[in-house]
């Protein structure tokens, strides 16, 4: 696995990185790096402790908080590990600065932003929500798909629509039914009249109101 640099500010940047990439934070191998630095033989340790606990079947992180922190010998004790890492194994290393890293352990990981997880944390986040409320409206009755299509649309019917898009068709891979394929349909129709300019509240409740009774038949 390509070993990761994610760059953030704080503890909450890697705890969203981790539940984006469905890890369980308490599981990693974690040495913590202080501002002082750690010793040599500390990152030594670690490394051989860290390999020698697992097990050849298991896919396990090992995180390196503060690795900006290493002193140049610890970060060069990394550049084998980095580079061969083992099958199942997915290095992290979380710096503040990569320009404190050495050109030689950049070149062997992937930069990533935390403020780029985060914002696509975020739109999940909303993007299930909304899509929770519709599946909601539709289990309840048609005057509750009426009074969320005003909600939606304060959001925006393109928006919105391309939400239901990506839920519908994932759901279709993952689970293909005739109900998610008519309801998909309907929404491409739909989809099509709001491009043509019709009426943005006509076209959303007609995608409600036919989910709705799809769902209900």
């Amino acid at each position: 696995m390509t070993s990761l640099i994610l760059v953030t500010k704080g503890q909450n940047g890697i705890a969203d990185y981790f539940l984006s990439k469905k890890w369980t934070l308490g599981r990693a191998k974690t040495l913590e790096v202080p501002l002082e630095g750690v010793a040599i033989e500390e990152v030594r340790i670690w490394l051989k402790s860290s390999f020698l606990k697992r097990s050849e079947k298991e896919t396990a992180v090992y995180l390196i908080k503060g690795a900006d922190n290493l002193s140049i010998e610890c970060q060069n004790t990394l550049l084998r590990p980095l580079e061969e890492p083992t099958g199942g194994v997915q290095f992290l290393l979380t710096v503040q600065s990569q320009n404190r890293l050495l050109p030689t352990i950049l070149s062997r990981c992937l930069v990533v932003e935390a403020a780029s997880v985060d914002k696509k944390s975020r739109e999940n986040k909303e993007e299930r929500e909304i899509w929770k409320r519709v599946i909601s409206a539709w289990q309840d009755s048609s005057s509750a798909c009426i009074a969320l299509s005003d909600e939606l649309l304060k959001i925006g019917a393109e928006k919105v629509f391309l939400i239901f898009f990506k839920k519908l068709s994932g759901g279709l891979r993952q689970l293909p039914t005739k109900k998610k394929l008519v309801v998909l349909r309907t929404l491409l129709d739909c989809w099509r009249d709001l491009r043509l300019r019709v009426n943005p509240r006509l076209v959303m409740d007609r995608f409600l109101f036919e989910g709705w009774k799809v769902i209900q038949a």
